[in-house]
């Protein structure tokens, strides 16, 4: 599974070597994420908020932690990456670092796991002998059999307690890890069959049903961790552009691939009210090099607070 070498990628894409590089090449990124994570803690009035928490933490590269450690009693990181999590609360002064409880979890209830049980139950020899048709068909039926809590269960963090929920730039990680074990497998049996997955007519719209399914359940998350006044913060890639490695001229690379699935915006209104209008703004993540392309994003960061249990504001 893809999810198992989190950690490792994690290792080059996050820390403190990662966040200098952004504030040499990307300071608006993280200016504007601090911005966002203030204007959530702001509403909370300035009594300490007893508990945040921050879901696909790794290592809180373009979070304020320190900001964050000093306004709450507690502070939950939660993902996966128990280094990453370690790395993110030594960045802190040691009385900081006593606010701060780490939580290895995998947010999405465990979405990989069930994807590959799903992945294994098929004979794909015998489909890929059967043409491609039957492979793309039976993968989009391993997407629609796959478990999607809804929301996910956090035994370590106990719902209805957070006065500041935050989720950033994790949302599209949690469908994007999955939905590679596909294309991976697809790339064994024959590399054609992986090109074809998205316009084909069973896998293509499986795909796009099962990333709402993924958001659904974390946006259900949020709102189940938050107390009624508290107040989340959602920062999410939603279109991304390849830009050319050095020296090559292909075409097209830089031409504009939507990351969010149709229906995204509708998730959030059904259990959320926007305090502010959405923040906009482009993210470098990396310059393309000799050996790989570079990756640029246009982000929307939203403050959010939960709907009422009758939908009430």
């Amino acid at each position: 599974m893809r999810i198992q070498r989190l950690a490792q990628e994690n290792q080059s894409m996050q820390g403190p070597n990662k966040r200098a590089w952004y504030q040499r090449n990307s300071p608006a990124h993280l200016e504007a994420i601090r911005a966002l994570t203030l204007a959530a803690l702001e509403t909370q009035g300035p009594s300490p908020i007893p508990r945040v928490a921050i879901l696909g933490a790794g290592a809180c590269t373009e979070l304020p932690l320190e900001e964050i450690a000093e306004r709450a009693e507690e502070v939950a990181l939660i993902d996966l990456d128990e280094l990453a999590l370690q790395q993110a609360r030594r960045r802190l002064s040691a009385a900081l670092q006593g606010r701060v409880r780490l939580v290895v979890a995998d947010v999405t209830g465990k979405v990989s796991a069930s994807l590959e049980r799903a992945l294994m139950s098929q004979r794909w020899q015998a489909l890929k002998a059967q043409g491609a048709d039957a492979v793309l068909t039976a993968a989009a039926g391993c997407l629609e059999r796959c478990d999607v809590p809804q929301p996910p269960e956090l035994a370590e963090v106990r719902p209805g307690r957070c006065g500041v929920v935050i989720s950033s730039l994790v949302v599209t990680q949690l469908w994007s890890y999955p939905l590679l074990d596909v294309t991976d497998l697809l790339n064994t049996l024959d590399p054609a069959l992986a090109g074809q997955q998205h316009a084909h007519l069973a896998l293509g719209p499986a795909i796009e049903r099962f990333k709402l399914r993924v958001a659904r359940g974390h946006l259900l998350l949020l709102a189940r961790l938050l107390r009624p006044t508290g107040a989340a913060v959602l920062i999410a890639e939603d279109e991304g552009r390849l830009t050319p490695q050095q020296g090559n001229d292909q075409q097209g690379l830089d031409t504009p691939l939507p990351l969010l699935p149709d229906g995204f915006d509708g998730l959030i209104e059904a259990s959320f009210i926007r305090t502010e209008p959405a923040r906009g703004w482009e993210w470098i993540s990396d310059w393309p090099s000799a050996v790989r392309a570079g990756r640029t994003y246009h982000v929307t960061g939203l403050v959010l607070r939960p709907k009422q249990a009758d939908g009430s504001n």
